[in-house]
């Protein structure tokens, strides 16, 4: 049986968080890119651009992007062998 502690699962949480907020897949921002070059609306092509720009200012300096991130909802699946040793529900 391997036992996880609530902490531990708190912890991994909150990097995968973190890394969520602070770095976009290059592949996400290449998609952002050619979605800007072919945007008709001048209003839609700013935003874009402004976005385009926000994930380099992230990348750059490691601060969180700015945009709506939502709130984190975890959904966990535990195995039969798995025992988690805490409060998961406040973790």
């Amino acid at each position: 049986m391997r036992v996880i502690t609530a902490e531990q699962v708190a912890d991994a949480v909150a990097a995968l968080y973190v890394r969520a907020n602070r770095h976009i897949p290059e592949a996400m921002r290449a998609a952002m890119a050619r979605a800007e070059a072919v945007e008709a609306s001048p209003v839609g092509r700013e935003t874009l651009a402004r976005l385009l720009e926000n994930y380099d200012v992230a990348a750059e300096t490691g601060l969180p992007i700015c945009q709506d991130t939502g709130l984190a909802v975890v959904m966990a699946e535990l195995g039969t062998d798995v025992y988690i040793d805490g409060d998961l529900a406040a973790a």
